[in-house]
């Protein structure tokens, strides 16, 4: 089994936080071909452990934030996958409850990055994710199979410029 390493670096308030991610191929970590070549197989090998295709994932994310995720009273752990309760969250680290998006940050734990989205964005997203949804499904009639397809042919399925909304009419 192939774990990827861990760099701890402490912030301002004491806690010790996991700032580890592939990192720049510019570094000295990458300096030679060697250590290069040496980075590169142990991500391929962390990498491998994963055999669904990039379009399942996508369908899977699409349907989860859609969906299947409880965002009144869960919270998105991105850095070891979890769901964490809201409640857990403003017990340890003080956050404010509320029924919208929450998502820690992978670095600085007590951290919600989704502080910034409000109702309105909120229930746009969940539109959009719900679109995104509905078009990789197969629902769109040009849905290319998600097994196969090209990642870049799904970006640009789900990228495609939408018709503008028709503006509610003037009070004049």
């Amino acid at each position: 089994d192939v774990a990827l390493p861990i760099v701890l670096v402490p912030s301002q308030d004491g806690k010790q936080h996991n700032t580890y991610f592939y990192g720049d191929p510019q570094s000295h970590s990458f300096a030679s071909p060697a250590a290069r070549a040496h980075a590169m197989d142990k991500l391929r090998r962390y990498a491998s452990r994963n055999t669904t295709s990039v379009g399942e994932l996508l369908l899977h994310f699409f349907w989860t934030v859609a969906f299947g995720f409880d965002w009144r009273r869960n919270v998105i752990g991105i850095r070891d996958m979890s769901v964490i309760s809201k409640e857990s969250k403003a017990s340890e680290d003080s956050w404010k409850l509320h029924q919208r998006m929450a998502i820690e940050d992978p670095f600085e734990t007590s951290y919600d990055v989704a502080h910034v989205v409000r109702d309105k964005e909120f229930k746009l997203m969940r539109r959009e994710f719900a679109r995104a949804y509905a078009v990789l499904s197969g629902s769109a009639v040009d849905a290319p199979p998600l097994d196969t397809a090209d990642p870049l042919s799904l970006i640009d399925l789900l990228c495609e410029p939408r018709a503008a909304e028709a503006a509610p009419p003037s009070a004049g």
